[in-house]
C-alpha cells in the first residue's frame, strides 16, 4: 500500500500457492483487498494530513516570536537582519495560509459521515484563510496596493480592504497573521482533527483494519 499513516491490525491472509496469485481467506486477491482499503481510507488521510500540517505550521509561527512584526520597523529603513528575519516570517505565514487552504479544500470533499462517525466541521474564518492565501500567494503583487493609494487594488486586495479597512495584511504577531485568528485556528483544526481520525477509524473498521493510535 502507499505510505499511508495508518497501521494494519490482526489480518489474517490467507496464501495461495504463488505469491503471484495470493488471495485472502474470504477469496479476495490480496492486491484487490488493499486496494479496497486503500479507496476507503484516502479522502480522511488526505484531510488528515492538510490538518496535521497546519497544526504543526500555527505552532511553529506562534512560538517563533511574540514580538508583533510591522513590514517596517520605525522610521529608519530595516537592517539586514531585520530583512532576513521578517523574510522568514512571511515565508512561515505563507506556509501556514497554504496548508489551511488545503485543509479547508480537502474537508469539503469529505463525505457527510461514516457509520456513526459525522464528518468534521469546516474550518472557521474561512473567507479570512482565502484571502489571506490569495494575497500571500502573490504577495510581491498585492503589497503595494495596501502602501501606495494610487495603485489600482487587486481583486483579493479589495475584498480584504471591504472588511479590514484598518488592517494591513502583512503585519501581525503570535496571534494574528494579517485579520486571521491564528489561537481561533488552532481550535478549529484540533477539532477537525479529531473528528477526521474517527471517520478514519471508523471507514478502516469497515474493511476490518484497525486503526492504532
Amino acid at each position: 500500500m502507499r505510505n499511508q499513516p495508518f497501521i494494519i491490525d490482526k489480518v489474517s491472509w490467507g496464501l495461495a500457492n504463488t505469491e503471484r496469485e495470493a488471495t485472502t481467506n474470504a477469496g479476495v486477491t490480496l492486491a484487490g483487498a488493499m486496494t479496497a482499503i486503500d479507496d476507503a481510507a484516502r479522502p480522511w488521510v488526505t484531510a488528515l494530513r492538510w490538518l496535521e500540517t497546519s497544526i504543526e505550521a500555527v505552532r511553529a509561527f506562534r512560538e517563533a516570536d511574540d514580538e508583533a512584526w510591522p513590514l517596517v520597523a520605525g522610521e529608519d529603513y530595516p537592517t539586514l537582519q531585520a530583512i532576513r528575519t521578517m523574510s522568514l516570517r512571511m515565508a512561515k505565514a505563507h506556509f501556514l495560509l497554504v496548508a489551511a487552504h488545503q485543509a479547508t479544500k480537502f474537508l469539503a470533499k469529505l463525505p457527510p459521515r461514516f457509520g456513526d462517525a459525522s464528518r468534521p466541521e469546516q474550518l472557521g474564518q474561512l473567507e479570512e484563510i482565502i484571502d489571506m492565501r490569495n494575497l500571500f500567494e502573490h504577495w510581491d503583487e498585492h503589497a503595494a496596493t495596501f502602501e501606495a493609494p494610487y495603485v489600482s487594488p487587486s481583486r483579493a486586495a479589495k475584498r480584504f480592504a471591504a472588511r479590514h479597512s484598518a488592517v494591513h495584511p502583512g503585519a501581525g504577531n503570535a496571534r494574528l497573521i494579517g485579520s486571521l485568528d491564528l489561537i481561533v485556528l488552532g481550535a478549529d483544526l484540533d477539532k477537525a482533527r479529531f473528528a477526521t481520525v474517527e471517520c478514519l477509524r471508523a471507514a478502516l473498521s469497515h474493511e476490518g483494519v484497525a486503526l492504532r493510535d
